[in-house]
């Protein structure tokens, strides 16, 4: 899975999120909800009710392929 991936479907970019080893979780009262994942410091708040996805949540996503794909392709060597 080496390609970038551009999607606009939220559900679609949660599975891939979730796939990848991250979580979401719901930030109470705020109609948001926070993006969190071991490979980075800090987390990502989005508005939860939108349905598009935020392009730093898409940049982030296209990290960590990009990061599995190179740990990958040493530890093959």
């Amino acid at each position: 899975m080496s390609n970038v991936i551009h999607t606009s479907d939220i559900r679609f970019f949660d599975k891939l999120w979730r796939l990848n080893g991250g979580r979401i979780e719901a930030v109470r009262r705020t109609g948001e909800c926070r993006y969190t994942n071991p490979a980075f410091r800090d987390s990502v708040r989005t508005n939860g009710r939108r349905k598009d996805v935020p392009a730093v949540l898409l940049s982030r996503l296209n990290t960590l392929v990009r990061l599995k794909a190179a740990n990958d392709c040493a530890s093959s060597k």
